[in-house]
């Protein structure tokens, strides 16, 4: 399993090398204010099997499926291949977390092109939903959903 957690780790940073640096004309080079937002987190939260602080972070669509994450206080960053739709519901720019107790994980970002992209859930996160199934003994158990605003970053 860890073999396979490497491969598609590289997997998605080389997908992220060739549409950023590549002198082709692609959607990371098209990039936009549109494509970017600053947030500020309140709250530690993990994205895949990275762990990030509370702080202030810039989130960028790096193509099609790609999103990249980056606190812009330590500079730590992710990327993550995500999956879009088109929702017209939400055209502010926004963040949405599932809360499992006092773990944070984040899910979707929305208001980016009218579309709103899904993270995957990390083996962490269905880990975490199953303890706290197992605890409280239920058939299903649903993560509270924590939305924190945007802004478009330039």
């Amino acid at each position: 399993m860890k073999r396979r957690s490497l491969i598609a780790s590289i997997a998605v940073l080389a997908i992220f090398a060739l549409t950023s640096f590549s002198g082709l004309p692609n959607a990371a080079s098209a990039l936009d204010v549109s494509s970017r937002m600053k947030v500020n987190v309140p709250f530690a939260f993990s994205l895949g099997a990275t762990e990030f602080p509370a702080g202030p972070y810039i989130v960028e669509r790096s193509g099609n499926d790609i999103v990249r994450l980056q606190n812009t206080s330590n500079w730590k960053s992710a990327v993550s291949l995500v999956s879009g739709e088109l929702k017209r519901a939400t055209p502010r720019p926004q963040l949405v977390f599932h809360r499992y107790g006092d773990k944070y994980f984040l899910a979707r970002m929305d208001g980016i092109n009218d579309t709103a992209y899904r993270f995957p859930s990390s083996k962490k996160e269905r880990e975490v939903a199953r303890q706290l199934k197992d605890r409280l003994a239920k058939d299903t158990i649903s993560p509270e959903v924590i939305t924190v605003g945007a802004v478009p970053a330039s």
